[in-house]
């Protein structure tokens, strides 16, 4: 990992910029989800697509690197998913995700923190490299739009 992303005071990030390592910062700009149904941004068609040929990819394992996970979104709920493929093997809990918090259609959620550690054992960041969680509440999450044929939508219609 080369970089992160984290919120600092001007203070903090003045003393950033003196450290050995230090290339450069920039501020981004907040972004809002601006759908729910992700389906329909995306413009898929669940009938004459890939879904059905595949058997709406059946004993398949998507992964996806993102940011975090709200486990409790609708999104993530595992309703008419099949059993998690038997050559799946990890669950990997942190500060703020639990065994509990996987299911059929969330089987798994990791952090990938070794690189930064091991360049540099005594990093010191006011962060929580762990954390797979997203800070953003209890939204509708967008990393699942592959399997989302298989989920409840909004409305409590299988899609």
């Amino acid at each position: 990992m080369h970089g992160f992303s984290v919120v600092l005071s001007t203070e903090e990030l003045a003393a950033l910029k003196k450290t050995v390592r230090f290339l450069t910062a920039y501020r981004d700009r907040t972004l809002d989800v601006d759908s729910t149904h992700t389906i329909e941004f995306l413009s898929l068609n669940t009938v004459s697509s890939i879904w059905p040929a595949s058997n709406y990819v059946k004993d398949v394992i998507i992964g996806i690197i993102d940011t975090g996970v709200w486990p409790e979104s609708n999104s993530f709920r595992d309703n008419g998913m099949e059993e998690i493929p038997s050559r799946w093997k990890i669950c990997e809990p942190d500060v703020q995700f639990n065994f509990a918090m996987c299911n059929r259609k969330l089987i798994g959620a990791r952090y990938f923190n070794k690189g930064i550690m091991a360049d540099d054992p005594n990093v010191s960041i006011s962060m929580n490299f762990a954390r797979t969680l997203m800070d953003m509440g209890p939204t509708p999450h967008q990393s699942l739009p592959e399997t989302m044929c298989k989920v409840l939508d909004m409305n409590n219609e299988m899609k």
